[in-house]
């Protein structure tokens, strides 16, 4: 089922919140920026997760198991796509008329008054949402954030941060990116998926069009190495939006050429307009240099220079179970990724054959993720 974009009040103006699955990869984070915030906030999850672990740690009450007792005085239910009607929660907070929201909706109440960056696309989302917030970081903007997978040198996935930038990775499975008030939308890639809530390729890729075209968005950063995202790219420019196309095409405004991986490191030129330079980045394979022109776009449109940009993105240390480095014993390094469709899977291959040049590399798929 797709979600429609609903009216949201401010996130300290919605009383006691519970987290219906709060130790979701997704959902820990926006429960922990509700935490920091100042409100009140518990949730209950099937199971303990790391995430469930680390949001107890920190204070918030936590709950195994779904139990309608243990709304206790929340006004405010968050839930994912996940949940179905008959969760005893979900039930008793609509029996009781609490105010009921989707993940998505308790997200963009965090980002009113905040200048928003909306990471989208089938590929790429959580790499390039980190890459942008730890850049952002990095150069003192000292962003907000919400990834889809935690950092490898925080282990958290979010941050309420006192800058006015809000990044956030932009979920297209359920419609859940039209929900945000998006300055700049980044499209890493258009390639058809999810069509049990989106029935066709022709409207998944429409979803994006919408994304793009909200009224919000100032600026449109899109990667034109992809086909479905280069139809995009050509739509909103014979429309006189304004976009900038990143990727190794000789047209692209922000473009990479001479990529070498060594190890773990990609090195490539970088150039915008009359700037360029060598960028070096601890995270191997072309797929996520063409991540980091997403993320040095967004970058240089919120007043970074090139310096910095380069500079800041240099810091980059991964997200978790994003091509990481699980150990390195007995000259054998084991990695860790999430890849699950064919066009991930030959983006990691290929970062591992080159992270390994001259050796042997071995795959092994795990089917439950």
């Amino acid at each position: 089922m797709l979600l429609e974009p609903i009216e949201v009040l401010p996130a300290d103006a919605i009383g006691g919140v519970h987290f219906i699955a709060i130790g979701g990869s997704g959902m820990s984070g926006v429960a922990k920026l509700y935490h920091d915030l100042g409100v009140s906030v518990a949730g209950s999850d099937r199971e303990e997760s790391k995430y469930f672990k680390k949001l107890t740690e920190i204070g918030i009450k936590t709950y195994l198991g779904h139990n309608a007792e243990q709304l206790g005085d929340a006004e405010t239910v968050v839930i994912s796509s996940a949940i179905r009607e008959d969760n005893p929660e979900l039930a008793a907070a609509r029996a009781n008329g609490l105010r009921v929201w989707h993940r998505s909706s308790a997200l963009a109440a965090l980002m009113i008054g905040r200048r928003c960056v909306a990471i989208a696309g089938t590929h790429g989302k959580t790499t390039t949402t980190g890459m942008t917030a730890v850049m952002l970081s990095a150069a003192g903007s000292d962003p907000s954030y919400v990834i889809g997978g935690p950092l490898s040198d925080t282990g958290f996935s979010s941050k309420l941060g006192s800058g006015d930038v809000f990044v956030v990775e932009a979920d297209e499975s359920d419609g859940s990116f039209l929900q945000y008030p998006t300055e700049i939308a980044v499209i890493t890639n258009i390639e058809a998926d999810h069509l049990v809530n989106w029935g066709t390729p022709q409207a998944y890729a429409e979803g994006f069009y919408r994304f793009a075209t909200q009224d919000h968005v100032k600026a449109v950063v899109i990667n034109i190495d992809d086909p479905g995202s280069k139809v995009l790219a050509e739509r909103l420019r014979n429309e006189g939006r304004k976009v900038i196309g990143y990727g190794q095409a000789a047209d692209a405004e922000v473009r990479f050429s001479n990529l070498q991986v060594k190890g773990i490191y990609s090195i490539a030129e970088l150039s915008y307009g009359s700037e360029s330079g060598e960028l070096t980045l601890q995270v191997p394979g072309w797929h996520n240099m063409s991540n980091a022109c997403a993320a040095y776009a967004s970058g240089r449109l919120l007043g970074l220079s090139h310096k910095q940009a380069v500079a800041a993105l240099a810091t980059f240390q991964g997200t978790l179970r994003r091509f990481q480095l699980i150990t390195h014993a007995a000259g054998v390094r084991l990695y860790d990724d999430y890849a699950h469709h064919p066009t991930e899977i030959e983006a990691a291959l290929s970062a591992a054959r080159k992270a390994t040049q001259a050796g042997n590399s071995e795959t092994g798929f795990d089917g439950r993720l």
